[in-house]
């Protein structure tokens, strides 16, 4: 069994914590746009060579879903979790494509216990990726409900 990790045992500090790496291939990404963001830039390469971009690139949703697995798989699933009222915030840096190895992290950015539901805690996530040449290609901040060890009892 793995180690269940509730509201008490995040900090709020600058200490980065690794949750994975992840990569997409060119099937994945036209796979991905052609039932969610069918723009030029993510379906054919020659239009994502005449983008902007330089190349065919992942939709930004395809990679946010991307870097929310990677949290859900590695963190949340061994958390005492309650779900989410949603992100703060998302910002695409850079194109990502076919075959970029992206690397996760995250650092606890505020916590506090809720007014309403004192058995959970609230959390807000900065999560980051990079691509294999360090470069962010996206960040998010993303609020997670996290259970109390006390489960709101003092």
């Amino acid at each position: 069994m793995s180690t269940l990790f509730y509201y008490e045992d995040f900090t709020v500090d600058e200490s980065w914590h690794s949750i994975g790496e992840f990569s997409s291939t060119k099937d994945k990404i036209i796979d991905f746009a052609s039932l969610y963001d069918p723009q030029p830039m993510h379906l054919d390469e020659a239009a994502g060579k005449a983008s902007m971009l330089g190349g065919l690139a992942s939709s930004g949703w395809q990679t946010g879903a991307l870097l929310i697995k990677q949290m859900v798989v590695q963190l949340l699933t061994n958390t005492v979790n309650y779900g989410s009222p949603g992100v703060k915030e998302a910002h695409w840096l850079a194109p990502v494509f076919p075959d970029d190895c992206l690397s996760v992290r995250y650092k606890v950015l505020s916590k506090r216990v809720s007014n309403s539901k004192p058995h959970m805690g609230i959390i807000d996530f900065f999560i980051e990726a990079t691509n294999q040449d360090d470069i962010k290609v996206m960040t998010m901040v993303s609020t997670q409900f996290i259970g109390l060890k006390t489960g709101g009892q003092t």
